[in-house]
C-alpha cells in the first residue's frame, strides 16, 4: 500500500470521526465543529468542495457522524457526551440539489431541521435506512448522576424531514462501572447492531414505536479495554466484525441465532 493523496485544510478538515459517500463525493464530520465535502473522483487527487461551520452557524459544537437520507445529510452531535446534562442533537441538512443530486456549494448548504432530546444525549453514531435514522448515544460516566441520562439507541422518523421525531429507544446496558455506551452501529435488515464498552447488542427495529432487544453479548475477556473499547462494527454473512479500540484488536462474532440472521437478511 502507498499514499496516493492527502488533504490538509485545518480547521475545516481536522479531527474526522464519520464519513459517508454520495457518488464521487465524501461528506465528513469534523469534531472541531465542521461538516465538509471532498471530491474523490480522482484517486491521486483530493479536492475540498467546501465546509460549513456547524458550531458557529447551527449550534452543533462537535459533530461526530454523518449519514445520508435520500439527498439529505443527517448529522449527530453528542454535545460533551452528557457531561453537563446537555441533550444531544441531530440535524438534517440540504447539501445537494434535489433535482440533479449534485452537491451544492457549501455556502448554499442549509439546515432543514434539528431535534434536541435527552434521549439523544451523547449522540455520536448515525445510520439511515429508508425514512429512518438510527442514533447511538454514548455518555461519559458521571458520579452521582441524577439527570436521568442513559446510553441508548434511538429511532428517528425522517418521513417529514422538516419535523423529525423520535419514535422509540432502547437502553444499551453494559455492567462495567466506567461503561459509556454504544460507539458503533450497523443496520442489517430489520436489526440494528450496537457496540460499546464490553457489549454488543442486537435490536429488533421492525416496529419503530417499540424497538426491543433481541440478544446481547457482554464479554470482558474479549473487550478488556472496557469503557469505550468495542467501537465500530459491520455485519456480513452471519458474522459481526467489531473493532476494539482500547485493546487494539478486531473481534469476530458469529451470530448463531437463526431468527436474527433471517431478520438481518431482510
Amino acid at each position: 500500500p502507498k499514499l496516493l493523496a492527502r488533504l490538509k485544510d485545518r480547521p475545516r478538515v481536522d479531527i474526522i470521526n464519520g464519513f459517508v459517500r454520495l457518488g464521487d463525493v465524501v461528506f465528513g464530520a469534523n469534531k472541531m465543529g465542521h461538516i465538509f465535502a471532498v471530491d474523490v473522483s480522482a484517486p491521486d487527487k483530493l479536492k475540498l468542495l467546501g465546509a460549513r461551520n456547524t458550531e458557529e452557524l447551527d449550534g452543533f459544537e462537535r459533530p461526530h457522524d454523518v449519514a445520508l437520507s435520500g439527498d439529505l445529510l443527517v448529522v449527530v452531535a453528542p454535545e460533551r457526551f452528557g457531561h453537563t446534562s446537555k441533550p444531544g442533537k441531530v440535524g438534517v441538512y440540504r447539501v445537494t440539489d434535489p433535482a440533479t443530486r449534485r452537491v451544492l456549494p457549501a455556502e448554499q448548504w442549509t439546515l432543514v431541521s434539528r431535534i434536541e432530546d435527552k434521549r439523544l444525549a451523547g449522540a455520536n453514531r448515525v445510520m439511515t435506512r429508508g425514512s429512518f435514522a438510527y442514533v447511538g448515544s454514548s455518555l461519559i460516566p458521571v458520579a452521582g448522576r441524577t439527570d436521568g441520562l442513559r446510553p441508548m439507541v434511538s429511532i428517528i422518523d425522517l418521513s417529514d424531514p422538516t419535523k423529525p421525531r423520535i419514535r422509540g429507544s432502547v437502553d444499551f446496558p453494559d455492567p462495567h462501572p466506567q461503561a459509556q455506551g454504544p460507539n458503533g452501529l450497523e443496520v442489517a435488515g430489520t436489526v440494528v447492531f450496537a457496540a460499546g464498552g464490553q457489549t454488543v447488542q442486537a435490536i429488533d427495529v421492525s416496529n419503530p414505536d417499540a424497538p426491543r432487544e433481541l440478544a446481547r453479548l457482554t464479554a470482558p475477556a474479549v473487550f478488556p479495554g472496557a469503557q469505550d473499547d468495542a467501537h465500530d462494527l459491520v455485519y456480513h454473512d452471519g458474522h459481526l466484525f467489531v473493532t476494539a479500540q482500547n485493546s487494539h484488536a478486531l473481534v469476530v462474532i458469529r451470530v448463531a441465532d437463526k431468527s436474527i440472521r433471517a431478520a438481518a437478511a431482510r
